[in-house]
């Protein structure tokens, strides 16, 4: 049976809103699916970057035997604190972060250390590699527990060596735990004090440090 154009206009309207509207649904869940894609993906990246970004842990003892003997601070504990201006000093890099020797160097210089006039900074060179898994260490002969006790307050999470020396010089190694040296004005007046000849609580010097070993 044909089929009037009035019945086939009516198909028309009735089918035409139906198509609309389903086209109109269509194009509101492409966007959402689009924007719940891209918060997925920024939040998947921002866990990464985040994951990444978390600070490296870092043991004290530096597990290097070519340094020397290792020993507990303990040994410092009833030392006569050396005067910062009797103590000599070389600061090596042991962690390859470029310069940070030279500024930790003058930072001691600063408080009247006295850097080795042959080598007062450079290059570890027991650590070849500049890869000292550690926060650093202090190497000194161990006669010489004086020397390295105000030393100590200052890089309170560094490994304390015995190798063996015979002179009074203490070398300074940072590694890669080390980040700086910050010199707080408590510590400038300690380092003042210790000049003047009068001694310090080793207990007090070491809370003077300002690294965290962790």
């Amino acid at each position: 049976m044909p089929i009037s154009r009035g019945e086939d206009n009516m198909m028309a309207m009735s089918s035409g809103p139906a198509s609309t509207s389903s086209t109109s649904h269509r194009r509101k869940i492409v966007p959402y699916v689009v924007v719940s894609v891209v918060a997925v993906v920024i939040a998947a990246t921002l866990w990464v970057l985040a994951f990444r970004s978390q600070p490296a842990s870092y043991p004290v003892s530096c597990s290097l035997p070519a340094a020397g003997a290792p020993v507990s601070s303990t040994t410092l504990i009833g030392e006569h604190v050396v005067p910062p201006s009797d103590v000599h000093v070389r600061v090596y890099n042991a962690n390859g972060k470029v310069g940070q020797a030279t500024t930790v160097a003058e930072q001691l210089r600063q408080l009247d250390f006295v850097l080795d006039e042959q080598v007062p900074y450079g290059n570890d060179p027991i650590v070849e590699n500049q890869d000292l898994g550690c926060f650093g260490q202090l190497r000194y002969g161990e006669d010489f527990n004086g020397h390295a006790a105000a030393l100590h307050a200052l890089f309170p999470c560094f490994e304390l060596i015995h190798d063996g020396r015979p002179d009074a010089t203490v070398d300074v190694s940072l590694g890669k735990g080390f980040k700086d040296l910050e010199v707080a004005s408590q510590v400038e007046e300690t380092m003042s004090a210790l000049n003047r000849g009068e001694q310090a609580d080793l207990e007090g010097l070491s809370s003077l440090g300002s690294s965290t070993c962790s």
